[in-house]
């Protein structure tokens, strides 16, 4: 019964006659207050009590479709970008990396990327970075980070589109519009970001926070600069960076101890190295 009545309730909402059969409702209780009869008092009671169960029916119905449909999306855009990035894997190389992120008490922060790369064959089409912290993020948040890409000489926007890893990483697939750049030229991307909760687990948590990156290809400079309330203290250490193999200088200003710094030069491809900050 419950599912032939959901069925009619889906009919009326196509066809535009559920406003029909709540106005049909509200006049039944309006009915039943004007005249005080037990029996539309009675009828006007049952009538809400069905039409809120089937409302309640109908909408889970829905929310399930639109979770399978959702599901199905995202399996297929995952799919399209693990192609796209089989595809342009070997199309550039990054050669400079200068982070700067601004954290605030609550963990939210904002920041910069300069990323310059050189073009290693003709025609790419679109150039491809990640950024954020590997942890998974609430979805409420991931929907608030705001991020733009430019050439960084005051032109306009790339476009850009945004794709979640499953490591929590913000994968960011960049356009280079109608002229791709040619093989030999170096780019310059200027990345601007309003990141709610990036650094939660350092700043809320009061636990330690790792930042760590790796490319695909052999890194010639890489710096991080994180700037934290300037009544913080922190503490520093270096993630795969070794005195005396690495080239590296990790340390925090003597009149900035809130903030940290990190620069390593001629890392090797494929190698993963950052830093861990603590509060104490």
């Amino acid at each position: 019964m419950l599912k032939a009545y959901a069925a009619g309730l889906d009919e009326l909402s196509s066809r535009g006659a559920a406003k029909a059969a709540l106005s049909v409702l509200a006049c039944a209780s309006l009915l039943g207050v004007v005249f005080e009869t037990n029996v539309l008092r009675t009828t006007a009671l049952g009538a809400s009590v069905l039409v809120n169960l089937g409302v309640l029916i109908v909408l889970s119905r829905q929310n399930a479709h639109l979770r399978r449909e959702a599901a199905m999306n995202r399996d297929m855009r995952n799919f399209i970008y693990d192609t796209m990035r089989k595809q342009t894997q070997a199309q550039w190389r990054i050669d400079y990396w200068e982070e700067n992120t601004i954290i605030a008490a609550n963990g939210d922060a904002v920041g910069s990327v300069v990323i310059r790369a050189m073009v290693e064959r003709e025609d790419m089409p679109l150039f491809r970075f990640c950024l954020g912290p590997k942890w998974d993020q609430p979805e409420k948040d991931r929907r608030r980070v705001r991020l733009t890409v430019d050439p960084g000489d005051g032109g306009a926007q790339w476009k850009r589109t945004l794709n979640w890893l499953p490591d929590g990483r913000l994968e960011v697939m960049t356009y280079l519009g109608s002229a791709p750049p040619k093989k030999g030229d170096e780019l310059t991307f200027r990345v601007a970001f309003t990141w709610p909760g990036k650094a939660f687990p350092l700043m809320r948590d009061r636990g330690p926070d790792e930042f760590v990156t790796h490319m695909s290809r052999p890194l010639a400079h890489f710096s991080y600069t994180f700037t934290l309330p300037t009544d913080c203290k922190v503490g520093f250490s270096p993630i795969g960076l070794r005195e005396g193999v690495h080239d590296f200088r990790l340390w925090s200003p003597t009149d900035s101890p809130h903030v940290v710094r990190l620069i390593a030069r001629d890392m090797d491809a494929d190698h993963k190295f950052g830093l861990r900050l603590d509060l104490k």
